[in-house]
């Protein structure tokens, strides 16, 4: 068998797609998840995927597939699985014999980059905006420091602690039409955010209380404070499939999420930084080059997946509307918010996006974007405290735990003239109007991706 003569005669002799078959497993080092070869080149049949031996020996009067073809011919061995029970099946490979391996030809390699042509700049761009986040991160921290976030049995924050932040905003919102977290999908998205960043936690009580890390979280330059969070999402519950798409994971334990999250960071730190990349190019591109990002195992009935319809999506055919749907909610929703993309759209419907300078740094190693500069607390006659544009948030929050909230009849925008918001005896010269903040966080609920 290992004779150089032999090996070429039983080269030769091998159908196009089983010769496809072998170098496929030979660009992965000699050895394959079982899952990843069959569901292209097929399987070994065995007694045990049949339900008696009659229907195994007429199963055998049909061709074999050319994974079968190559186990028959010693090319490929298989580990013993009689069984094929579901701690096998994760388990199972394929693998070229180690002392043929070397004796094989040699094969090009397995394309492991992704290689994109950036997009044309889009008509409307929506940029990410890390400082609407810690705003927002700001208010729990606050409400939480005062008792104020009750956490329901299933773990998200009750109606009346979203009236409460929802009143941050607007003193006026009385927050109709929501009495779950998850009808808030952006609040929802910041407080596991920020627990995961182990900014917040649920005490004893039942309340959403501020860590001792998040005060020195607060003293952090804005690069590394983004960075916390980004960690904070990757080790977070936060599900962009459940989220976003509406899909349903029944059997979570069989799902490393985290690890999906972080195999989706390194492909996008593999893209042009500061360049528009078409959605579907991108997606067609991992797809192509590394499709089991989320299931390294090449398992694709494991998860029990429903759509919102509640029908199954299991199996690699739905590939697109599971993997290729997580793709685009992380690249134009979650790391949007975090502020580290931005979203091009054409007319309504979002077609690009691209890393920005912090999303560049953060992701793919470029240079770090300049610091924004510190302005003081200004403290005025009326015993009243503005805190400028660029105020660090640890000012913000200590002056949040003296101060009172008061009402206001007038406020600065940018250029000094009335806005109408306040925030703890805080009048802020670089927030936009009530009503056009309440719009703005309206926008931020939806990923900008269409279904």
């Amino acid at each position: 068998m290992l004779d150089p003569a032999t090996i070429e005669r039983l080269l030769a002799s091998l159908s196009p797609r089983e010769r496809a078959a072998l170098t496929l497993v030979q660009q992965h080092g000699g050895s394959i998840a079982a899952p990843v070869l069959e569901r292209e080149f097929g399987g070994v049949r065995s007694h045990a995927d049949y339900p008696n031996p009659r229907a195994y020996l007429l199963a055998l009067e049909q061709p074999p597939s050319p994974t079968e073809r190559l186990w028959a011919l010693a090319l490929l061995t298989a580990a013993s699985d009689h069984s094929r029970n579901l701690a096998s099946e994760r388990g199972r490979a394929y693998a070229i014999p180690a002392d043929l391996l070397p004796l094989l030809p040699a094969v090009p390699a397995r394309e492991v980059g992704l290689h994109l042509a950036p997009t044309t700049t889009p008509e409307q761009v929506t940029a990410g905006d890390r400082e609407f986040l810690e705003r927002n991160l700001l208010i729990l921290l606050s409400l939480g420091q005062d008792g104020l976030l009750e956490v329901i049995p299933s773990g998200g924050m009750n109606k009346a602690s979203l009236a409460r932040v929802a009143k941050q905003w607007d003193p006026n919102d009385k927050f109709q039409g929501a009495w779950r977290e998850d009808h808030w999908p952006y609040m929802q998205f910041v407080r596991r955010v920020g627990e995961g960043a182990r900014l917040l936690r649920v005490g004893a009580d039942a309340k959403l209380r501020p860590t001792r890390e998040a005060l020195e979280w607060l003293r952090l330059s804005a690069l590394e404070r983004t960075r916390s969070l980004l960690e904070g999402w990757v080790v977070s519950s936060w599900d962009e499939l459940a989220s976003f798409g509406r899909i349903k994971v029944q059997r979570a334990y069989f799902r490393d999420l985290p690890l999906a999250k972080r195999a989706i960071l390194r492909l996008l730190g593999q893209l042009p930084a500061g360049e528009w990349v078409a959605y579907d190019q991108f997606v067609a591109a991992v797809k192509r080059v590394e499709p089991d990002f989320a299931r390294p195992d090449g398992r694709y009935d494991m998860w029990g997946l429903l759509n919102y319809a509640r029908q199954p999506i299991n199996g690699f055919e739905h590939w697109d509307e599971v993997e290729g749907r997580q793709l685009l909610d992380v690249a134009g929703g979650t790391l949007r918010w975090l502020g580290l993309t931005d979203v091009g759209a054409n007319g309504e419907r979002a077609v690009s996006f691209r890393l920005n300078p912090l999303g560049a740094a953060l992701i793919a190693g470029a240079a770090p974007p300049p610091e924004p500069p510190i302005e003081p607390l200004v403290v005025q006659p009326n015993f009243e405290v503005v805190a400028q544009v660029y105020a660090t948030p640890y000012a913000r929050f200590q002056l949040g735990r003296v101060a009172e909230r008061t009402p206001s009849d007038t406020a600065e925008n940018r250029s000094g003239q009335a806005t109408g918001l306040r925030e703890d005896v805080v009048r802020d010269a670089d927030l936009a109007d009530v009503v056009e903040q309440r719009a703005k966080l309206e926008l931020l609920q939806d990923p900008l991706i269409e279904p």
